[in-house]
C-alpha cells in the first residue's frame, strides 16, 4: 500500500535481536511523526518461547534506553508474513538461509516481502547481528541495531512513504 510500510524483522528465536528491532524501529517511527505509517513486527525461525516476552537483557537494554518494550511477545514466522510484510529483514546469514528454506518462491507473483539483511541498512559493514543470547552482550547489539533502523527509516521515508496515495 503506498504511503504505508510493514517491516518484519526476523532472528532465531524472537527473543532478543529481532523483538529488540521491532521496538527501535517503532520508537524512531513514533518520532518522525510516522508511527502510524510503519508497522514493525517480529518473529523467529525457531522461536523460544511461543506466546511469551522478550529475553530480560532486551527489555534491560530498552528500558534503559528509554525505548517502550510493550506488546513485544514471542512469534515463529508464518507463510502469510511473506506475503503481509513489504519488507522481511534478517538479523544474519543463517536466519537469511531459513527464509530462503521456509519461503523458496518468495519473489513469485503473490509473494511482496523483499527479505535480506538488516545490517545492510547500518553504517557498520557487517552482514550478522551478534546474538546476544550466549555472551549477554546487549548494549553493542542495540547499537548496531539503532544504526540500522535510521538507515532502514530513511530508505522507507524515501521508497514506501514517499509514495502517498
Amino acid at each position: 500500500m503506498a504511503g504505508r510500510a510493514r517491516v518484519l524483522f526476523v532472528c532465531l528465536g524472537n527473543i532478543c535481536r529481532s523483538p529488540m528491532a521491532e521496538a527501535v524501529l517503532r520508537h524512531l517511527a513514533r518520532q518522525a511523526g510516522l508511527g502510524e505509517r510503519i508497522e514493525a513486527d517480529s518473529a523467529g525461525t525457531r522461536p523460544y518461547d511461543e506466546g511469551g516476552p522478550a529475553h530480560p537483557g532486551t527489555l534491560g537494554i530498552l528500558l534503559k534506553k528509554g525505548i517502550d518494550a510493550g506488546g513485544l511477545t514471542c512469534r515463529g514466522v508464518v507463510d502469510g508474513d511473506f506475503a503481509r510484510f513489504d519488507r522481511i529483514l534478517a538479523a544474519d546469514r543463517r536466519v537469511l538461509a531459513r527464509l530462503d528454506r521456509i519461503d523458496p518462491g518468495r519473489g513469485a507473483a503473490g509473494g511482496r516481502g523483499r527479505v535480506e539483511l538488516l545490517l545492510a541498512y547500518g553504517t557498520t559493514g557487517e552482514s550478522d547481528l551478534l546474538d546476544p543470547f550466549p555472551d549477554g552482550d546487549f548494549a553493542l547489539v542495540f547499537d548496531r541495531v539503532l544504526d540500522a533502523c535510521h538507515g532502514l527509516l530513511a530508505d522507507l521515508m524515501r521508497r514506501e512513504l514517499a509514495n502517498e496515495g
